[in-house]
């Protein structure tokens, strides 16, 4: 019998420009997963059971080479299914893609993307939380302006003109919630980022004026104690990161002022599509050689009228999203169509292989997540399953 695991996707919806905020559509949302397929556990002594496991798949004829792996515990964080998250859980998250973002970029990626889809930051269940999304994207900002760079974190406008206008309901408000965001901090209030919040040398208080103006011969944006230990006459103030984060919209102007760029989940909406504004900017940075890096991008197609998003250029339109590199994936697979219970995750780093993993319960109240595959490429889902079989199979 055929198995086959079937993709989940996600639908945009629009709302007007000044509707609610992301915080009410996190209350809103109802999780509307596809339909999944069925896989038949075969090694069981229940031959009539039946077991549904979910997972996007690669592109349609992309091979993935993988070898099964024995089944060893995981470093991932357990029940997952808890919401709200614990604080440990989502720091977990937030450094783990932080660092492979930061890898890609110091490997000369400038096109780079990061998917963590865990509960909270899954636009589908109603149980979604704008601000653990916003937490991760302070934290990979943050850490890229501890590194010296300008980050700008962007934001998609709203779209289409008169009553038309509008734009996803995860995305509307956020541009205002970020500009009231503490940048100083990361992660979790009270928790300082990686060099404690501190960007640098603002400026030298002998003179009043910035490492930027040239009065101080000390590395500007370098983390160092007072004083300055170039000019031993000065006294340097350190920046926080909100002196090195902007904030602003999507689209080819606004590149000029920043040396980085976080998209916060770009997607399209029903009779307008991202496409050009995000295409523009793109091009715009990687002219420039600056890395851009999209947190949980949508960018599939949502059909719509007047041939917006239809057939036409729609290879073009993949084959532009194709040119991201993955820094970063993590998501979890499900049995059903609900987010209960959790089977196991497919999770990849920068530079190192796609990651199958097994939940298993130990006991009561005790889980841990067990490698079971090991993949170069994203695994299709025919893949996925084969590696839940052969668990299964190897435990019968």
């Amino acid at each position: 019998m055929r198995a086959i695991a079937q993709a989940h996707g996600c639908s945009a919806r629009a709302v007007p420009a000044g509707g609610r905020s992301a915080c009410a559509a996190a209350a809103a949302g109802r999780s509307k997963a596809a339909s999944p397929g069925s896989i038949p556990c075969r090694s069981s002594p229940h031959a009539s059971l039946r077991l549904h496991v979910r997972a996007a798949a690669a592109e349609d004829g992309a091979a993935a080479a993988g070898t099964a792996v024995a089944d060893t515990p995981a470093p991932i964080p357990t029940r997952l299914n808890t919401i709200p998250h614990e604080r440990t859980t989502r720091q977990h998250f937030y450094r783990e893609a932080t660092t492979a973002i930061k890898r890609a970029i110091d490997a000369g990626e400038t096109r780079v993307l990061a998917r963590c889809t865990i509960p909270e930051l899954n636009t589908e269940f109603d149980v979604y939380r704008v601000g653990t999304l916003l937490e991760l994207v302070r934290e990979v900002a943050t850490s890229l302006a501890a590194d010296g760079k300008r980050v700008k974190v962007c934001v998609q406008q709203a779209l289409g003109q008169g009553v038309f206008q509008g734009m996803p309901l995860s995305l509307n408000g956020v541009l205002r919630i970020m500009k009231q965001m503490d940048w100083g901090e990361s992660a979790e209030k009270g928790v300082s980022s990686a060099r404690g919040g501190v960007v640098g040398c603002l400026f030298c208080v002998h003179t009043g004026r910035s490492h930027e103006e040239g009065m101080c011969a000390c590395s500007a944006w370098l983390v160092h104690s007072s004083p300055c230990p170039v000019l031993t006459s000065l006294t340097c103030h350190p920046a926080t990161a909100a002196d090195r984060i902007l904030t602003g919209n999507l689209g080819a102007a606004e590149v000029e002022d920043a040396d980085a760029f976080v998209l916060i989940a770009p997607q399209n909406i029903v009779g307008h599509s991202i496409m050009p504004l995000l295409s523009e900017m793109v091009a715009a940075a990687e002219e420039a050689g600056k890395p851009m890096v999209l947190i949980n991008p949508k960018l599939t197609d949502i059909q719509s009228a007047a041939g917006v998003m239809s057939v036409r250029g729609r290879q073009d339109r993949l084959d532009f999203t194709a040119t991201f590199g993955t820094a970063y994936h993590f998501r979890l697979l499900y049995k059903g169509v609900s987010m209960h219970p959790i089977m196991g995750a497919l999770r990849h780093e920068h530079d190192g292989p796609w990651e199958v993993f097994r939940r298993v319960e130990l006991g009561p109240g005790v889980e841990e997540y067990q490698l079971i595959g090991s993949f170069d490429r994203e695994p299709t889902p025919p893949l996925i399953t084969d590696a839940f079989k052969a668990a299964w199979a190897k435990q019968a």
